[in-house]
């Protein structure tokens, strides 16, 4: 990676800790301290909440969530976006305006159950 500022570094742990990988999350943030990056409040409350979860701590976890509300800290939601047939579609995480969003799970669900050379 070319680049590593706070968006960076916060993917990288806020990736590994929702996939229940807390102590890479862990590992991810100290690097990202010793390379010299401050973090801010969107990577601590992912990497306390996710690392608590990893470990099965889900009652820390819903606590987490509930100071950070009552804080009115909040996660900017992921997005992504694909281009079929020249169109450019952008989706945001939770956001089921979509027309098609019943479909569009419905091939998601279906992708993953697929084995991952297939895909």
């Amino acid at each position: 990676m070319l680049i590593k500022d706070i968006v960076t570094w916060t993917s990288m742990i806020e990736g590994y800790g929702s996939h229940g990988h807390g102590f890479e999350a862990l590992k991810r943030f100290d690097l990202m301290i010793r390379a010299g990056i401050r973090p801010n409040t969107v990577t601590f409350l992912p990497l306390l909440s996710n690392t608590q979860a990893s470990v099965g701590q889900w009652d820390e976890v819903e606590e987490t969530r509930r100071v950070a509300s009552e804080m009115d800290l909040k996660k900017v939601p992921g997005w992504s976006c694909i281009e079929a047939q020249g169109i450019i579609y952008g989706f945001v995480s939770g956001d089921g305006s979509h027309h098609q969003v019943e479909d569009i799970y419905e091939v998601l669900e279906c992708l993953s159950w697929m084995k991952p050379e297939l895909i």
